[in-house]
């Protein structure tokens, strides 16, 4: 897998996590977005957790 792959396969995972996110917490749950700080802090709640599992999951599946 080259950089690049690795690069648009992370710029994917970014726009579907995000989208995830926020009709979950718009649609599905009716959460006021002013009560947590606005709509960049409820994306920033779980990005780098979830973004440091996708990094590990692509070194696994090149490892192996």
């Amino acid at each position: 897998m080259s950089l690049l792959d690795i690069v648009c396969l992370s710029f994917r995972f970014f726009v579907v996590n995000v989208a995830i996110v926020y009709f979950y917490f718009s649609i599905f749950q009716h959460v006021n977005e002013e009560e947590f700080g606005g709509v960049s802090e409820i994306m920033k709640e779980g990005l780098m957790t979830s973004f440091a599992t996708f990094i590990v999951c692509i070194a696994v599946a090149s490892y192996l």
